[in-house]
């Protein structure tokens, strides 16, 4: 980047943000702006796994919910929170490991009565 973009770059950092975020999408994605925000009011603005909005906190502000996608075919497969997105990440997509740890919590979460003792 030559002397010229940067002060460019600098004096207009909203358009550098708009133009990395289309960049972004696109080159790791396939997808258009626009196509994110179909995608979004399609979720109604929430995360597709928990159903609660974003919460992490970036330089500018709450973040944008994740691309979420399947790494072998690159298809998108909806948005999520940065923790559910973490989450899927740990397990590797591996939808095995998934419903093992579902079970697994499942069998071995106590639940509380009333009185405070578990059951």
């Amino acid at each position: 980047m030559n002397v010229i973009q940067q002060k460019w770059r600098r004096a207009h950092p909203k358009q550098v943000k708009v133009q990395s975020r289309k960049t972004h999408l696109s080159r790791h994605y396939g997808i258009t702006v626009d196509e994110y925000d179909a995608l979004m009011a399609s979720q109604g603005g929430v995360c597709a796994i928990c159903g609660r909005t974003e919460t992490q906190v970036n330089q500018w502000g709450v973040k944008r919910l994740s691309v979420d996608h399947d790494h072998t075919t690159g298809r998108v497969r909806g948005l999520l929170c940065s923790a559910c997105n973490r989450g899927l990440g740990q397990f590797q997509d591996n939808l095995t490991r998934l419903v093992r740890a579902a079970s697994y919590l499942a069998n071995n979460t106590q639940v509380m009565n009333e009185g405070g003792t578990h059951k």
